[in-house]
C-alpha cells in the first residue's frame, strides 16, 4: 500500500495520513482545532505538535471555542506553565485571540467553515503531484485567505500555515497520485453544503442532506426535478430567478435561511432511506444563538425525524414545523405540497 512519503515509518504519521490528512472537513470544531495547532506548529515540525494533540485537548477544553475565547490572563499563564503543550507566548495569546476572531467571522458568516470554504468556492482542490517536491509551500489561494483573515484580527496566519490547514481540512487534495488515499478522501462520505444564513433570517428551512445531483453542482435543491424553488416563488410571489446566486438572494431578501440537519453520512444515491452514519450540524448552537430565528421548517419527514433523534426540541424558543418533502422521490401533487408550504408566509 503506497502512502506519501513525508508520513512513512512513524505509526502517529501513518495513522493521521490515513484517516485524518486531505479529509474535506466542514465542522467548525475541527476548523478550530486546526487553527489552533497549525499556529503551535510555526516553526516545528507538525509531529511534535500531533504527539501533543491530546495535551492540548485537555489544556484548551476539547477546542469548545467559546470556553478558550474567554479565557484569562490567569488561564493564559496557567497555559505557559503547561509542559504538555508549546509554552510559547506569543502563540497561545493568539490561540485566544483566534478564538475570538472566529467567532466574529462564525457570526458574520453563520459558521467558520462557510467562509473558509468560500475561498475554494465550496468544492475542493484536487491536484495531481507525481512528487513531493512538487507540492507548494502556500498558494494564491491561501494568500488570499491570509490576507483576509489578518484584516480580521487573526495573529499566526500566514499563507504557509494556512495552506497547511487547507491541506488538512481537505480544501485542497494533495495526497501524491499513487498514494492509496488520492482518490478515496473524498470518497470515504458526503458533505452537506455551509448555510445560507444572515443576521436578520428569521425563518430556517431544513432538508436532510442534498442529493446527487444538487452535491455535483454545488447547489442547494440543484436537481431541475425538485420542486423547492418552484414552491419558494409561489410562497413569495415571485419569479424564480435562472442564476443560482440570484435564487440565493431571493432567499435573503425574503429573511429565509437554508441549512440541512445532517452535516456528512455515507449514502449510495440521493434516497433518505439509504442514509448511513450520519453527523448533524451544530443547529442547537446556532438557534440557540440566533435569536432572529423564529421558526424552523423540515423539507420533508426525514429531516424531521433526523432532528428529533440527534438534537430534539426541548429548550428552544423556535417553533418546529414539518412540510411535506419537495424531492421527487415524494409522489404528492405540487398542490397537495403548495398548500402545506404557504405555512410558510402565513
Amino acid at each position: 500500500m503506497k502512502r506519501c512519503n513525508w508520513c512513512v515509518g512513524n505509526e502517529t504519521y501513518e495513522k493521521y495520513h490515513d484517516e485524518e490528512w486531505g479529509v474535506p472537513a466542514y465542522d467548525d470544531g475541527i476548523h478550530f482545532e486546526f487553527l489552533v495547532l497549525e499556529s503551535a506548529q510555526a516553526g516545528l515540525n507538525w509531529l511534535t505538535i500531533l504527539k501533543k494533540r491530546e495535551n492540548y485537548r485537555k489544556a484548551y477544553e476539547n477546542f469548545d471555542v467559546e470556553k478558550v475565547a474567554a479565557f484569562s490572563e490567569e488561564k493564559i499563564e496557567d497555559l505557559l506553565q503547561n509542559p504538555g503543550i508549546i509554552r510559547n507566548r506569543k502563540k497561545v495569546e493568539a490561540s485566544v485571540n483566534n478564538a475570538i476572531k472566529f467567532i466574529e467571522v462564525q457570526r458574520e458568516f453563520g459558521s467558520f467553515s462557510g467562509y473558509i470554504w468560500s475561498f475554494v468556492d465550496h468544492t475542493p482542490i484536487m491536484n495531481h503531484w507525481e512528487k513531493e517536491e512538487e507540492v507548494p509551500a502556500k498558494t494564491q489561494v491561501s494568500e488570499a485567505l491570509a490576507k483576509d483573515m489578518k484584516k480580521r484580527g487573526f495573529k499566526f496566519v500566514g499563507p504557509t500555515i494556512l495552506y497547511a490547514h487547507m491541506q488538512a481540512t481537505g480544501l485542497i487534495n494533495d495526497h501524491l497520485t499513487d498514494c492509496f488515499r488520492h482518490r478515496e478522501v473524498n470518497r470515504e462520505k458526503i458533505e452537506a453544503f455551509p448555510p445560507i444564513l444572515e443576521k436578520n433570517s428569521k425563518i430556517l428551512i431544513l432538508g436532510s442532506m442534498p442529493g446527487v445531483k444538487s452535491l455535483a453542482k454545488q447547489e442547494y435543491y440543484g436537481n431541475p426535478r425538485n420542486q423547492f424553488w418552484k414552491l419558494i416563488g409561489e410562497i413569495l410571489e415571485e419569479e424564480v430567478p435562472e442564476e443560482y446566486q440570484e435564487k440565493i438572494q431571493m432567499i435573503k431578501k425574503n429573511e429565509l435561511a437554508l441549512w440541512d440537519v445532517i452535516r456528512h453520512c455515507k449514502r449510495k444515491g440521493s434516497l433518505d432511506t439509504d442514509i448511513k452514519e450520519e453527523a448533524v450540524n451544530d443547529l442547537k448552537d446556532l438557534l440557540k444563538k440566533r435569536k432572529s430565528i423564529e421558526k424552523v421548517y423540515f423539507n420533508g419527514g426525514k429531516a424531521y425525524e433526523l432532528f428529533k433523534k440527534h438534537i430534539g426540541f426541548e429548550g428552544f424558543s423556535q417553533d418546529f414545523i414539518k412540510l411535506p418533502s419537495s424531492s421527487p422521490a415524494n409522489t404528492a401533487s405540487f398542490e397537495e405540497k403548495l398548500m402545506e408550504w404557504k405555512k410558510i408566509k402565513s
